[in-house]
């Protein structure tokens, strides 16, 4: 647009379509640039690779005390460490379902900071602390006989629960942006191309003006009296000119008419 030069149609300028032409394109240019930016943040909360860590290193502390204790109980039975397992499964669960729900949203509140290894470490210190409290004191040791067979095959799943919870909400989240992308770029198509029809309409109205310039050029004659004299006159439009005129009047009137 930058190339389009001044172009007067009767006296009347198409400079202001121009600048409006020019200001739209900026706008559409500024659009384009936020929603890139407000993708990008978006595609990253997808990814939730940070609190998908976080709950993989809980799982990883969770593994090695449940073999730790499986291997004392293979050898002897021993019920306090068969609660110790429940009440650990217990807080696995909740850590973990936590971790999937909120992922990185709050990592402002350093409760629900699950951006951070550190913050796991410490939530399972705090997991180990309370599910030996609970195991000493003997809290659901009557439950814990009866179910504890089908815990241990739940808590074997349960390790590899995180790989298989965090594909399905990481595909479920991608595919809602994906819709998102898809639905914005064909809102700008419709935008860009509106844009590229109104420069070509400019664009036909200076090419035009150039063509009847061209064909209007004044013509010389030469005097019988004096053959050294050379007179210019206009000549008379054709046909064709007139055809070429009124072109050029209705481009910009619709031009004009459009912006109104």
């Amino acid at each position: 647009m930058n190339s389009i030069p001044n172009t007067e149609i009767n006296g009347k300028s198409i400079a202001g379509q121009v600048e409006q032409a020019k200001i739209y394109r900026e706008k559409i240019t500024s659009d384009i640039n936020n929603e890139l930016t407000n993708f990008r943040i978006k595609i990253e909360n997808v990814c939730q690779s940070k609190s998908i860590s976080a709950v993989s290193f809980w799982m990883f502390f969770y593994g090695l005390s449940y073999l730790f204790c499986m291997g004392i109980i293979s050898i002897s039975k021993e019920e306090q460490l068969e609660l110790f397992i429940l009440w650990q499964t217990f807080f696995t669960i909740i850590y973990s379902i936590v971790g999937w729900l909120i992922g990185e949203k709050g990592y402002k509140n350093c409760c629900f900071n699950f951006t951070s290894l550190r913050h796991a470490l410490v939530s399972y210190i705090i997991g180990l602390v309370l599910s030996l409290f609970f195991t000493y004191f003997g809290y659901l040791h009557e439950m814990c006989i009866k179910i504890f067979p089908v815990i241990c095959i739940f808590s074997v799943l349960y390790m590899y629960s995180n790989f298989v919870i965090s594909s399905c909400i990481i595909w479920f989240r991608a595919s809602k942006v994906k819709r998102e992308i898809k639905t914005n770029v064909d809102e700008y198509k419709v935008k860009c191309n509106k844009l590229k029809d109104d420069v070509n309409k400019l664009l036909t109205v200076h090419e035009v003006e150039l063509k009847m310039e061209k064909d209007s050029k004044p013509i010389t004659i030469n005097n019988n009296d004096s053959s050294q004299l050379k007179h210019e006159w206009p000549r008379k439009k054709t046909k064709r000119e007139k055809t070429l005129e009124r072109n050029k009047l209705n481009c910009y009137n619709n031009l004009s008419q459009k912006n109104e």
